[in-house]
């Protein structure tokens, strides 16, 4: 069985109220707490409380802190490259933090890596991403799922002075995402909020059939005509029948090209990662005239088809490509940790497949000074002992 996370938005979204909603669904803030010490953060302190929202009760999350450092997007990428969180958590604020310096790329017309962060490089910002992200891979969360969001008036006091609204790094960040104007001025969705949406591959597709397992809400700061609310549901997602499959929709891109250097399509791999790519392969082929050449097969959740169209254009010399929908069966499957001698292991299960995952048994060898093989092995051991024993 996999968990869907379902989001209603009315008044919009921000990084608090998601911390808020997910921890008021179950998620352990004592524990997202411990994993957000290891970060090189100093002087802040994260509390919760009831409000009250249009006679409505809801948690608040507030971070107060008084480091006044501001951070570009190679600062806090190699911080959380470091930190030792669950690998899904840490690909989770990777990918987030990495769609936000894309759009305020965009936004400023400069590459990412020249990005530096204002607002969503303090002290606040980089723990609600964090603890959204970890509250998600504690939730066990596979897919969200979220609603028609709110178009908002107006404009914003940044760093760089007045924004209009919604801001130009939320406009980058939601493209695909379905609107609707409200009556109401004010900021509703902030980049951090857009961010984590993003990172998450929110859905605006009616979700799968699940069980109602949790239902919360996270309280924004502000007071609007509307109770200003996330509301969030946690629901198992219901296998197919006997075979315990599960079914969504992908979006398909495949294109075929012949004059694309290897090192082009190396690159392309780092790059589908920070949007989001489901799966990406590259098959050999023959074209017209007997060129070889590379058919490139990229799988992305169906509202996000055009941030991969546009990296296959970009980064790559294709100059067309074809898409398709298809709906795909998988395994449930989730991710739990292993103690081994080399150190703690991510592991990956669906069904009865085993996988270690790459990047946590990457980081405990060149930790213990150990190979590859070694810990892989050692965590697939432990991995069979451990589901063995349940």
């Amino acid at each position: 069985m996999a968990n869907v996370l379902c989001l209603d938005a009315p008044t919009g979204i921000a990084g608090d109220m998601l911390v808020a909603a997910l921890t008021d669904l179950g998620a352990s803030w004592e524990k997202i707490e411990r994993d957000l010490r290891l970060l090189p953060l100093s002087h802040w302190q994260g509390h919760f409380f009831q409000t009250q929202k249009n006679g409505l009760s809801a948690r608040r999350f507030q971070v107060d802190y008084t480091e006044d450092c501001l951070r570009d997007y190679r600062q806090i990428r190699e911080m959380l490259q470091t930190v030792a969180w669950p690998q899904r958590a840490k690909d989770t604020a990777l990918r987030a933090f990495a769609v936000l310096a894309q759009a305020e790329a965009k936004a400023h017309g400069c590459l990412p890596e020249q990005v530096h962060f204002h607002e969503v490089g303090a002290v606040d910002s980089l723990v609600d991403i964090g603890a959204a992200a970890l509250a998600a891979d504690m939730l066990q969360i596979e897919q969200t799922y979220i609603g028609t969001l709110p178009w908002s008036r107006g404009s914003v006091q940044a760093a760089h002075g007045r924004l209009p609204l919604p801001a130009p790094a939320v406009r980058h960040l939601l493209t695909d995402y379905r609107f609707e104007t409200v009556a109401w001025e004010g900021e509703l969705i902030t980049p951090t909020g857009a961010a984590l949406l993003a990172a998450l591959s929110a859905r605006q597709t009616p979700p799968p059939p699940f069980t109602l397992k949790a239902a919360g809400c996270g309280a924004g700061t502000k007071d609007f005509p509307v109770a200003n609310i996330l509301y969030a549901v946690l629901g198992e997602e219901e296998a197919a029948p006997a075979e315990d499959l599960l079914m969504d929709e992908v979006a398909v891109l495949t294109a075929n090209v012949d004059d694309c250097s290897g090192e082009l399509l190396a690159a392309l791999w780092e790059k589908a990662a920070e949007i989001g790519v489901l799966d990406l392969s590259f098959m050999p082929i023959w074209m017209k005239k007997g060129r070889p050449a590379w058919q490139i097969m990229l799988l992305i959740a169906p509202e996000r088809q055009n941030q991969a169209r546009d990296l296959l254009l970009r980064h790559t010399t294709v100059i067309g490509l074809r898409f398709r929908r298809e709906k795909r069966w998988k395994l449930p499957r989730q991710i739990f940790t292993v103690d081994t001698e080399y150190g703690p292991v991510a592991v990956k299960q669906a069904g009865n497949t085993l996988a270690p995952e790459y990047e946590s048994v990457k980081q405990a060898a060149e930790a213990a000074g150990a190979t590859v093989k070694e810990v892989y092995y050692a965590a697939l051991s432990a991995a069979a002992r451990k589901t063995l024993d349940e």
